[in-house]
Order: C-alpha cells, then sequence, then structure tokens
C-alpha cells in the first residue's frame, strides 16, 4: 500500500510541474510565427506550425529569435502567454552596379560587345595515323553568340 501511495504521488507530481507555453505572433499581421528559435540558453526548441513552444520549469529567461524579426528577451514565470515579434525593417540606399565602363544595362552591355556568329571558312584538316583511324579536324576557332542564351530581348 506504501508503494502504490508513492507511486501515485510520483505521477501527480510530474503532471504538476511548472511549465511555461508561449504562442509566438507577427506584431504586425497577428499571425503566429513557425520556425521561431525560442533558448534558454542551455536548451533551444523551435515554434510549431501554431507559433506554439513550451518549456518545462519557471522563471526562465527566454530569448525568441527569428531572421527578418527584431530580437526578443524576458523572463516569464510557469504559465501560458502571447508574445509578438517586431518586423525588423532594413532601408537600403540606392545602389548602383556598373560595368564595362558604360551606364548601361549588363544585358544591353553584352549584347553589344560579342560580335554575331560566323561560321568557318577555313577547310577541314585531313590527319591520319598508321595505328588510328582517319580523323577530320576542323581549325580551332572560337564560338561566340550574338546575345546571352536564356535572354529575351
Amino acid at each position: 500500500m506504501k508503494t502504490l501511495l508513492s507511486c501515485l504521488l510520483l505521477v501527480v507530481s510530474l503532471g504538476l510541474q511548472a511549465q511555461i507555453q508561449v504562442k509566438v505572433m507577427d506584431q504586425v499581421s497577428n499571425l503566429p510565427l513557425a520556425n521561431v528559435r525560442v533558448s534558454t540558453g542551455t536548451n533551444i526548441q523551435t515554434s510549431n506550425a501554431s507559433g506554439t513552444v513550451a518549456f518545462a520549469g519557471e522563471n526562465l529567461r527566454l530569448l525568441f529569435a527569428l531572421e527578418g524579426y527584431e530580437r526578443l528577451e524576458q523572463t516569464f514565470p510557469a504559465g501560458e502567454y502571447t508574445v509578438a515579434l517586431v518586423p525588423s525593417v532594413l532601408n537600403l540606399a540606392a545602389v548602383t552596379v556598373s560595368a564595362f565602363d558604360s551606364e548601361r544595362p549588363l544585358i544591353q552591355q553584352a549584347s553589344m560587345k560579342i560580335p554575331p556568329f560566323k561560321p568557318s571558312t577555313k577547310k577541314p584538316v585531313s590527319a591520319s595515323r598508321s595505328a588510328l583511324l582517319p580523323v577530320t579536324a576542323y581549325p580551332f576557332e572560337e564560338v561566340r553568340f550574338a546575345r546571352p542564351l536564356g535572354f529575351a530581348m
């Protein structure tokens, strides 16, 4: 009887263990955020598709991190919470890419630098060796295309 009572007390104490459950949301859209890395420093978990993550314990300092959002660090006692992450905004100044001594778009520069294809006017050279089959070779001539492949003009 004493053993049964001890086992029952152990099961109840495990069920009553303090837990922190956090739902992570986007502050702007109020939609749940999946794949948020939540860390206690020793334990790292990732939020599921509904944005929730749970840790055993209480008074844990949690660090929330997701690319495209500002990091958040906060201490939580046991319970259920909702956290809203703020999207980080990165404003870039205008960027100009130039090449080939010109300010024209690269696609125009590439098409202007490559001469149109001209078939070889040289005659093939025949060679043979006694141990090898006769071979016909064409003199090397660099082949260039009138415009880059894969781009419509």
